[in-house]
């Protein structure tokens, strides 16, 4: 405990002196009817501001899978600890939101370019289907009830590690389909097209509108507040502009995601017609038509009751893929992994968006030399890196095709020599840049000049905090 201590002591206290200050209003005389608040805010004020932002930036962003089916609840104490524990998805993309924000919006980039495709493929077989049919599939809303005849009960092993973990998802009787492969069973008749309006589909949206307006609020009062310091010639924080990037991010997040609903937690399910029977020879190529995945191996095991719903989609799956429409020799330049590319598209945009607001912060006061140096160029690398990584990151999708192993066109050597380039000139930089601007905004709070506790008009803003 004294060595941990010890570590926060040297992180955070300069030359081994501390000091507090506590303001001392005087009280106003008696028959006062108006008291404005005071002229000054403490560092534990610039804490909870900025982080009740990040909260509620990360939070109300996440736009998740459709979860297992469970049996009802039925005690008030089994309801609440269920509740407890369904926080515990949320929470864990929030956390990742917070460390990489730029995978969202590779994600929800990749997932729209494939929701576009799907509604112009699936409106060809489909009277009714639209953009909210594609996003809601892709969530794991529409169901194939395959009454137990078409599971399977060994691993596909001759599949792709994508299609692998998709053929897990159908040993058992319902099957959770995405818009890829609703297109699929609908045109070889295995199921009839799901009869249902995007008007009451839109209607299964529980978007928390109450946290949306409460995260616009601190939002304004952020930017705000920011304005107008900066017209006073007042300093602000390294935090607080640090801040931006969370509200940047999440914005851009839900203009690509806009028609995504939230908060869904039903399924509609799709009954197996009577001819296709005994066709398990489908399960292959459904499980190939399915989402990819960057992460392949180790991966946690589903939880969930068979008998009551499918295995839910994974929140990780990536749902362009081959069906993502890109001009034929851009698809073949990618080696067919266009999953990546758009993952790589939020790197280049939100990674650069990043370090670009963090270039704002370029001339505030720092506790050293050095400090105020090294953020300097940790920002400079975040912008930087992330487009001039295109090229090598391009070369290394080329070299690295997902479907099989022997379509590989280069040897080991030159993808080793590849992979090494990426790691060590950008993934290994970038990666120590944010982890020291993440850390510099926290330790910078302890050593401000006095001029950034003056607070402003922007104070009686309306905010939480």
């Amino acid at each position: 405990m004294f060595c941990h201590f010890s570590l926060v002591y040297f992180l955070f206290i300069e030359d081994g002196q501390a000091s507090t200050f506590k303001p001392n209003c005087t009280l106003p005389p008696s028959g006062t009817n108006y008291v404005s608040g005071p002229n000054t805010r403490g560092t534990l004020t610039i804490l909870w501001n900025c982080l009740s932002i990040i909260f509620l930036c990360t939070w109300s962003i996440q736009r998740l899978n459709v979860p297992a089916i469970r049996p009802r609840a039925k005690p008030t104490v089994q309801k609440i600890w269920r509740a407890i524990l369904d926080l515990r998805t949320t929470t864990k993309w929030m956390a990742f939101t917070v460390l990489f924000p730029e995978y969202l919006v590779g994600r929800a980039f990749g997932e729209r370019l494939g929701v576009k495709t799907s509604v112009k493929e699936v409106s060809q077989f489909v009277a009714v289907w639209e953009t909210v049919h594609a996003y809601l599939a892709n969530m794991g809303y529409f169901v194939l009830d395959t009454e137990g005849d078409l599971g399977i009960n060994e691993l596909q092993t001759s599949l792709a590690k994508s299609a692998q973990i998709n053929s897990l998802r159908l040993k058992y009787r319902y099957w959770a389909l995405t818009a890829h492969q609703l297109r699929f069973a609908i045109t070889r008749k295995i199921i009839d097209p799901p009869k249902v309006s995007a008007r009451h589909l839109e209607n299964l949206n529980k978007g928390e509108a109450f946290v949306k307006a409460l995260a616009l609020i601190q939002v304004s009062y952020l930017i705000i507040q920011l304005v107008a310091r900066k017209v006073a010639h007042l300093p602000s924080t390294q935090l607080e502009i640090a801040t931006l990037e969370f509200p940047a991010s999440s914005i851009l997040t839900y203009l690509l995601s806009w028609n995504r609903p939230q908060g869904i937690e039903g399924v509609y399910v799709l009954a197996v017609k009577q001819n296709s029977h005994g066709r398990k020879d489908i399960v292959k190529t459904i499980a190939q038509q399915g989402p990819l995945y960057l992460w392949l191996d180790h991966r946690p095991k589903d939880t969930f009751y068979e008998e009551l719903g499918p295995a839910p989609i994974p929140n990780d799956a990536t749902h362009c893929g081959a069906a993502l429409e890109l001009p034929e020799f851009v698809f073949e330049a990618l080696s067919r992994n266009s999953e990546i590319a758009t993952l790589a598209f939020g790197a280049v945009v939100d990674g650069t968006l990043f370090g670009g607001l963090h270039c704002l912060a370029w001339d505030i006061s720092f506790p050293t030399f050095w400090e105020a140096l090294t953020w300097r160029i940790s920002s400079i690398i975040i912008c930087v890196l992330p487009p001039l990584s295109i090229v090598p990151v391009g070369f290394w999708i080329r070299s690295n095709p997902w479907w099989e192993e022997s379509a590989r066109m280069v040897s080991p050597t030159t993808r080793f020599i590849l992979s090494l380039v990426l790691v060590v000139v950008f993934i290994v930089p970038y990666v120590l840049a944010r982890l020291f601007l993440m850390f510099e905004i926290f330790r910078s709070l302890f050593f401000l000049p006095p001029d950034a506790f003056i607070d402003t008009w922007s104070g009686s803003f309306p905010h939480w905090g």
